[in-house]
């Protein structure tokens, strides 16, 4: 059920779920980005550019994005219909 609900909000992502994204990055880590963002000449980062950012980059949607592809493809290809035969 939850699974069910992730890949559906991967279609059109919900803030919540961004969010929750954006905390599973380690602080540290985030702490390094904005400071390499910073002293690059950028402007500071906003929380949405941040959260969008995250919900594009973490490995953890892509895996999810992937199977959502996949199981899009599986759907059309059963969809379809076999190709026409004449018998002689």
């Amino acid at each position: 059920m939850f699974f069910c609900s992730l890949l559906r909000a991967l279609r059109a992502p919900c803030p919540s779920l961004i969010a929750l994204a954006a905390l599973s990055v380690p602080l540290s880590n985030a702490t390094a980005v904005a400071a390499a963002h910073n002293q690059a000449g950028h402007a500071p980062l906003t929380l949405p550019e941040a959260l969008q950012r995250t919900a594009a980059q973490h490995p953890v949607f892509d895996g999810y994005r992937a199977r959502l592809s996949a199981a899009d493809g599986r759907s059309l290809q059963a969809a379809t219909r076999p190709a026409p035969e004449l018998g002689l």
